[in-house]
């Protein structure tokens, strides 16, 4: 039984990892985005729009 209750606890433990690795990812991701964005807009002032 302690074998099995020391799987369970490690398999959530990592569960628990991998989704803050993921949580992470994507708050990094998405702050790299909005960077990125706010360079492009700086970058050129000139029309875009096609027109």
């Amino acid at each position: 039984m302690s074998a099995v209750l020391s799987a369970f606890v490690q398999y959530i433990i990592t569960f628990i990892l991998l989704v803050a690795a993921a949580a992470g990812g994507i708050f990094c991701g998405k702050k790299l985005r909005t960077k990125k964005n706010m360079e492009s807009n700086t970058a050129g002032t000139e029309n875009t729009s096609g027109k």
